[in-house]
């Protein structure tokens, strides 16, 4: 949306039922046969953003929650049951300088709210970054 010539933004939700199929190993001989389906990464997905321009500054922000996550993997305590992870916030703040027809200042910060939220889906964990900074010049020549 377009309210001005100085302000934009975006507002998005997508609801999803993914599913993954299992795949069996028979441990004696080998053969392979296809399981059960089940849930499988997030299921709601809301997004926002704002851009707005003064002058020769411009700002943004964006945010993008990922909710309603399933694991995928089982242990062998908890056979047939993928858990829930809690949800994923990304969080952007960035600023821009433009000095003039060649030359933009900006500063990136990201995972503005500086939370701890897995990334993967899998038996391994990954988390993302905490709150980080970009700081730099652009020259155009």
């Amino acid at each position: 949306m377009k309210p001005s010539d100085r302000f934009f933004y975006h507002v998005g939700v997508t609801y999803s039922h993914p599913e993954k199929q299992e795949t069996n190993v028979d441990t004696k001989t080998k053969a392979v046969s296809k399981g059960g389906w089940h849930d499988y990464y997030g299921k709601i997905q809301l997004n926002t953003g704002f851009t707005a321009k003064s002058g020769k500054l411009t700002t943004s922000f964006e945010m993008n929650y990922l909710g309603k996550r399933t694991r995928d993997y089982a242990n062998k305590d908890t056979v047939g049951i993928y858990p829930s992870m809690k949800a994923q916030v990304l969080s952007d703040l960035n600023f821009s300088y433009q000095a003039n027809e060649n030359s933009r200042f900006f500063l990136n910060i990201d995972n503005l709210f500086n939370r701890h939220d897995i990334i993967s889906t899998s038996s391994s964990t990954f988390y993302d970054l905490g709150r980080n900074y970009m700081l730099g010049y652009e020259y155009k020549f």
